[in-house]
């Protein structure tokens, strides 16, 4: 049993100990994905823009079938706040990329309006975007979770994790299988 439930509980506890940036992707019901984003920390460079990616994760979230583009999310909704300055600005667009090339590297960025941060600003991030199944399908993603420890001038947020949740079909036939091990292995140290 524990083979079974250390990863498990690794996996659903580990994202709520980590500063910076967290991504959440799941599946939306209809095939499609529901991304939440949320975050808080301090800066680590100087930096004004309006393009923010992320792209240094430290293990691929996404599937080859899902080839090498980028793919823009249809609803995107959220603000990212500088807030030692107090200002705030809106998410305008929310991607999930796969580059081509010998480096292939699974991307997210989204865009806001232009914002100044300096080092040690403080900031506050939120995220609700979807993508409809004909858009990006949730069976191109990868169950788990990556960390991207950002670092540089371009990933200016701290640490990234980005969670893919199984479907609740794959997680329950997991834990049933679990189950069913777990009980078998009883019956048979009681005969």
């Amino acid at each position: 049993m524990r083979i079974f439930l250390l990863p498990l509980l690794g996996f659903l506890s580990a994202p709520m100990a980590l500063a910076g940036l967290m991504f959440t992707l799941s599946d939306n019901g209809a095939g499609g994905i529901d991304v939440v984003g949320t975050g808080s920390g301090s800066i680590t460079a100087d930096k004004t823009d309006d393009t923010w990616e992320i792209n240094k994760f430290q293990v691929d979230f996404i599937e080859d079938s899902f080839g090498t583009s980028i793919r823009h999310a249809n609803t995107v909704t959220g603000t990212l706040t500088n807030t030692s300055t107090m200002v705030s600005v809106p998410v305008t667009q929310f991607s999930l990329d796969r580059d081509t090339g010998s480096m292939l590297e699974d991307d997210i960025r989204f865009k806001t309006d232009s914002i100044a941060f300096l080092t040690d600003h403080t900031f506050t991030f939120s995220l609700n975007a979807t993508f409809d199944s004909s858009n990006a399908a949730f069976s191109d993603l990868i169950p788990g979770m990556t960390l991207d420890l950002g670092g540089g001038s371009d990933e200016i947020f701290g640490t990234t994790s980005l969670t893919v949740v199984p479907e609740p079909s794959a997680f329950l036939t997991s834990a049933m299988l679990g189950l069913f091990l777990l009980r078998r292995r009883k019956t048979t140290r009681l005969s």
